[in-house]
């Protein structure tokens, strides 16, 4: 993506886009479900344009200065491609900021899961992927710092043999250094994407 304009031949103002979204006639279907109603399309991307400004956490704030698009603006050109790389990238941060709100309905607060949204049991095991919160960061660095510190005589290869996955943190040769396609958020993500398509740009 070019400074501020999207090389792409298809291009639409977000301003607009926005505009556009906000008077659909089919903003009343299969929108996220909350607390209070579904919100429509056109809120999610404007939360998603806004969202710098709403997360309070700095390491989500770091996430977001370092996925490319740190100097979007609303009133900037993004083509549909520049648009879905956008919401990809912003999308689990507005959707984890959104439960911590306690917009989400039927959300209880789980214990997050060490490697985040990277986790690579969370496509394995169903039982491990609905008991950690998987829309967060990656702590597994932070995590390893302390137990290196600490005097405890553990092995830090925990789980790492064991057959029962579903209680168990992923163990430290399980890195992965990128989104995992499977991961248990991204059909969210998905359905999110496909919407905007089949009602707006197709």
């Amino acid at each position: 993506m070019g400074s501020r304009r999207c090389a792409a031949y298809f291009k639409l103002n977000s301003i607009e886009l926005l505009d556009t979204l906000r008077y659909s006639p089919y903003l009343t279907q299969d929108d996220e479900m909350v607390v209070g109603g579904p919100i429509p399309i056109f809120r999610i991307l404007e939360e998603l344009f806004n969202l710098q400004n709403e997360v309070n956490s700095t390491a989500l704030v770091a996430a977001m200065a370092a996925d490319g698009f740190a100097n979007v603006l609303p009133s900037d050109w993004l083509c549909l491609s520049c648009l879905e790389s956008f919401a990809k990238a912003r999308y689990w941060i507005w959707w984890y900021n959104t439960k911590a709100r306690g917009r989400v309905l039927g959300y209880r607060s789980k214990e997050d899961c060490w490697f985040g949204i990277d986790c690579p049991i969370q496509s394995k095991s169903l039982v491990h992927a609905v008991r950690f919160n998987h829309v967060c960061l990656d702590t597994f660095e932070d995590r390893q710092a302390a137990f290196s510190a600490s005097s405890l005589d553990e092995d830090p290869e925990l789980y790492a043999d064991s057959g029962d996955t579903s209680n168990a943190q992923p163990s430290t040769s399980a890195v992965v250094a990128t989104v995992n396609p499977n991961a248990i958020w991204m059909p969210i993500l998905s359905s999110f994407l496909q919407r905007l398509r089949d009602k707006f740009f197709l």
